[in-house]
């Protein structure tokens, strides 16, 4: 009995913000297998840790975080792990590469921020992209988001402020050609 209502709360307080996750992870990942793994995994570190959430009013913060250490996680390993090609001929280079603009989740990423903003907010390293993804994709507040990393608002400000930064002076050039000025 407990079990099923457990199961049943979980889901009423968490089903609401399978979207937000999603969107994150895949903002975090760009690409929808390793977005859907993040919010499976996330979905069932919550579920065993369900009985933790004290504040039922703060579960999206709180799947956030977890998401967000798990997307921690899959970083540092990516970064430790080389890539492997195989050149056998077996599969043609651009299958290898991987073809974006046939994945319609990917197509919706791109016309939202844009091919070049997208490509240099990948471009900065995970703690200032978190960041930006809360504050100015998920429109999160700064105590939200100091809550959800476990940090201290300043902080917060600070990665802010130099992801904006980091992000103004990739994408300068970019603005040069259609005739903004840095």
């Amino acid at each position: 009995m407990w079990k099923r209502r457990k199961r049943h709360q979980f889901e009423r307080l968490t089903q609401p913000h399978l979207h937000t996750l999603y969107s994150l992870a895949l903002q975090m990942t760009r690409d929808p297998a390793d977005a859907e793994d993040m919010v499976q995994e996330t979905y069932v570190k919550a579920y065993k840790a369900f009985d933790q959430l004290k504040d039922r009013s703060r579960c999206k913060a709180w799947l956030l975080k977890i998401a967000i250490n798990i997307y921690r996680d899959w970083y540092r390993k990516m970064m430790r792990e080389p890539m492997h090609i195989s050149f056998d001929g077996s599969a043609p280079l651009l299958q290898l590469l991987g073809n974006h603009r046939e994945n319609p989740e990917r197509l919706v990423v791109d016309k939202t921020m844009g091919e070049e903003v997208q490509l240099a907010l990948d471009e900065l390293p995970p703690e200032f992209k978190i960041v930006i993804l809360l504050a100015d994709v998920e429109e999160l507040s700064y105590r939200e988001i100091a809550e959800i990393l476990d940090c201290p608002i300043g902080t917060v400000m600070s990665r802010i402020h130099r992801g904006r930064k980091l992000l103004r002076s990739s994408l300068c050039e970019y603005a040069r050609r259609f005739g903004y000025v840095c």
